[in-house]
């Protein structure tokens, strides 16, 4: 293989690597720049609708000039509009957006290329999508001349897999997003989740799960491994773990088995568990997995158990703040007496607030108004 041949076989190796790690994207640029003759050489994604750089990443250029860049000088960069008239997929030597004599009038090119010792551009944007534009420059100095038209289509052969890769970022990108508000929203329960592989290993545990672990009342992960204080209780937590994990492949859906724990602590009451498989909706797609989820481990315990949020309690259904207390109390079981005590007021307030909360509930009952507090979203 030629010497070209093997550089641009090495550049598209890391386009690809780009997309999937960010922290290869200098290295990429590096490339790029030697490849192309070039001092310098640009990535940056855009919202084009409203002029915002979002992201960047450059080489031959400190960090100082991607911060000048999206503060001020994106509004000011006349190859912006200039390529906006051009479709994207294709890269353009900077004189047929703007010739360079008309290019000396402007601040940007004045300040921002010429200063850091750049006159010469090829570039633009690679691909769009909606508001988004994805621009790749390679920069060189007046010195080094402009791009010659091999250069230009050596670079312009990079253009499909630099699609392909913001594409695959793209969907990466999603998944994370969705995982990272996925885990948000696990850390709020009050219940411990934890997903265990294949093996009956846990990999990932919400902040409830980890609260209960570390308080050990009953349950401890040895090697990644659920285990109960005694050698009974363990054995059966095992037998549970095996039989969920083991029915991956058979796409089941039972509801799981149950089983308490009798509580290290002592008078406390026991630890409850609920071990149910998951199945997977594509084999297909699992079988790329290096470690999937196999079966999920639902822990309550009472000493972790939240408190139904007040100011939740309160927005819900138009509480006052001593209404909403009252409710939260309530719903974790204390008499009015004890509410009382704890909150020093009177045994009349008391029930004036709870007649109230009735009225503004629809609840004619204590124990229907519990009912209704752990079953809304004040309990999670």
């Amino acid at each position: 293989m030629s010497e070209i041949g093997q550089k641009h076989s090495d550049l598209v190796g890391l386009i690809y690597e780009s997309a999937m790690n960010r922290d290869a994207w200098p290295g990429l640029l590096q490339l790029l720049a030697d490849s192309m003759r070039s001092k310098a050489a640009v990535f940056r994604v855009s919202d084009v609708v409203n002029d915002e750089a979002l992201m960047g990443c450059t080489f031959g250029h400190d960090e100082a000039y991607l911060k000048s860049y999206r503060e001020h000088y994106i509004h000011v960069d006349p190859y912006r509009p200039a390529l906006k008239r051009y479709p994207a997929g294709k890269f353009y030597p900077g004189q047929v957006a703007i010739s360079y004599k008309e290019a000396e009038k402007h601040e940007f090119f004045n300040d921002m290329l010429v200063k850091n010792g750049m006159y010469y551009t090829l570039g633009g944007f690679a691909m769009r999508d909606h508001a988004l534009a994805y621009q790749v420059i390679v920069q060189r100095g007046k010195e080094a001349g402009d791009f010659s038209q091999q250069e230009i289509d050596q670079f312009n052969r990079l253009i499909p897999h630099f699609q392909r890769a913001f594409k695959i970022n793209q969907h990466i990108a999603k998944i994370e997003h969705h995982g990272d508000i996925i885990e948000e929203s696990l850390d709020q329960l009050s219940v411990g989740i934890l997903l265990l592989d294949e093996e009956g290993v846990a990999f990932h545990l919400n902040k409830k799960a980890d609260e209960i672990i570390a308080a050990q009342e009953g349950l401890s992960l040895v090697s990644g491994k659920l285990i109960a204080s005694s050698l009974s209780e363990s054995a059966r937590l095992q037998q549970i773990i095996f039989n969920a994990t083991g029915n991956l492949s058979d796409g089941a859906t039972a509801a799981g088995e149950a089983m308490s724990l009798i509580s290290s602590l002592g008078d406390m009451k026991p630890v409850s568990i609920l071990v149910i498989p998951l199945s997977g909706r594509n084999q297909d797609q699992l079988s790329f997995l290096h470690r999937r989820a196999a079966a999920a481990v639902f822990i309550g315990s009472p000493s972790q158990t939240g408190q139904p949020n007040v100011e939740i309690i309160r927005m819900l259904y138009g509480l006052t703040e001593a209404e909403a207390r009252l409710t939260s109390a309530l719903a974790m079981g204390h008499s009015l007496s004890e509410i009382c005590s704890f909150y020093r007021i009177s045994i009349h307030t008391a029930r004036s607030h709870l007649k109230t909360v009735f009225e503004k509930t629809g609840c004619s009952r204590q124990a229907e108004l519990v009912n209704i507090i752990l079953t809304s979203p004040a309990a999670l």
